[in-house]
């Protein structure tokens, strides 16, 4: 349309003066145009959509790899550990089962306790020590509500592994007999024996009369129980006691063992 109105691109009835071939190869190219331009942009965000999902599946890749890599290495570890376990297991039984065996009271100072105890004249004929291992039944797993029969045999399984590793534990008994002056010399060693820190249950069985390298003694039998736990300050200070007494007693009177002997030939000691 110019200046005065009239309308240059169409004819009368306002139609146009471009060949209509033109005009339709036109409009067509243009819609051309605009369809390539559209499935550039759809095939644009495929590739890129696929380009993404590609990236996270290798970093997805890479991470389980290295997460595999992470569990077969901790899974070493994890078995490295449960030897150890087994390894810790056996050592922490044979040191439970060596400190079992070891002896708790000495022998010297069970030996030191009988005769130190004794009165002067009194003699030890025969001690025998007979040991006795205590058979300590497990504990019954608990049976919790709830729980499954796999968990609760492995519960079980695992009472009796704890029981099988346990130190075995024993008691001593000992039963000795010895020759004393009088009766009354008797009857001051069981007192005296009951007020030792590693003797307990001490019993008399009997007295008999005797005769000792032709002299006329008092016979006697004793059973008593070994405490197994015993401190050894509780030890040392109980013989070291033992010991300071039974010197004042041998300063005090020196051959007294000759003396009750002699009083017991002569009817004085009765």
């Amino acid at each position: 349309m110019n200046s005065d109105g009239t309308n240059l691109g169409g004819g009368f009835g306002g139609s146009s003066f471009l060949p209509s071939d033109y005009v339709q190869r036109k409009a067509e190219l243009r819609n051309n145009i605009v369809l390539l331009s559209t499935f550039a942009v759809v095939m644009g965000g495929i590739g890129a959509a696929f380009y993404k999902t590609q990236r996270d599946w290798r970093q997805l890749r890479d991470q389980y790899t290295l997460t595999s890599e992470q569990y077969v290495a901790e899974g070493e570890k994890i078995e490295q550990l449960k030897q150890l376990e087994v390894i810790r297991g056996q050592m922490m039984e044979k040191a439970q089962i060596t400190a079992s065996l070891i002896e708790k009271v000495p022998r010297h100072a069970m030996l030191a306790e009988l005769t130190l105890r004794m009165k002067p004249g009194m003699t030890l004929q025969a001690l025998t020590l007979a040991g006795t291992r205590q058979e300590i039944a497990p504990p019954p797993p608990p049976n919790q509500s709830g729980q499954t029969g796999l968990a609760q045999a492995a519960a079980e399984r695992a009472a009796l592994q704890n029981a099988a590793t346990s130190a075995p534990q024993y008691t001593y008994q000992v039963n000795f007999t010895g020759y004393a002056v009088n009766n009354n010399d008797i009857a001051d060693y069981l007192a005296n024996l009951k007020q030792s820190p590693i003797f307990t249950n001490v019993e008399l069985s009997f007295i008999r009369e005797a005769t000792l390298d032709g002299e006329t003694v008092r016979s006697f039998e004793m059973n008593l129980s070994l405490r197994t736990e015993v401190s050894q300050e509780t030890l040392i200070n109980s013989i070291s006691n033992l010991m300071a007494e039974r010197g004042q007693v041998a300063q005090a009177a020196p051959g007294s063992m000759t003396a009750d002997l002699a009083a017991v030939q002569t009817g004085e000691g009765e």
